[in-house]
């Protein structure tokens, strides 16, 4: 069953934050690489405007705070990604 919700930050600083799409799921063939391409949150909505990203593992590091999941866009395969956000406020969950 898949639950849907809104994670609101308060205070992030965008400059900061970033996504990471990969090509393969962990790396090209095996090799434990980088394989796709880094991009501003601003330059995500525009090339996956209506993408939903499932969350599978979340890491927090101080001000630092990590997703790892699956980008969804209808009529296409999911891709894997990371996303990382600097956030000196707070962070609310919205079921």
């Amino acid at each position: 069953m898949r639950i849907k919700f809104l994670i609101h930050f308060t205070k992030i600083d965008k400059e900061e934050c970033d996504i990471m799409v990969f090509n393969t799921p962990y790396g090209f063939e095996g090799v434990k690489s980088f394989s796709g391409k880094e991009m501003s949150f601003e330059e995500f909505k525009k090339q996956y405007p209506n993408a939903e990203f499932e969350i599978v593992t979340e890491g927090y590091c101080g001000y630092d705070t990590t997703f790892q999941g699956y980008i969804w866009q209808e009529g296409s395969d999911p891709l894997f990604g990371i996303m990382r956000i600097w956030n000196m406020g707070d962070r609310i969950y919205r079921i």
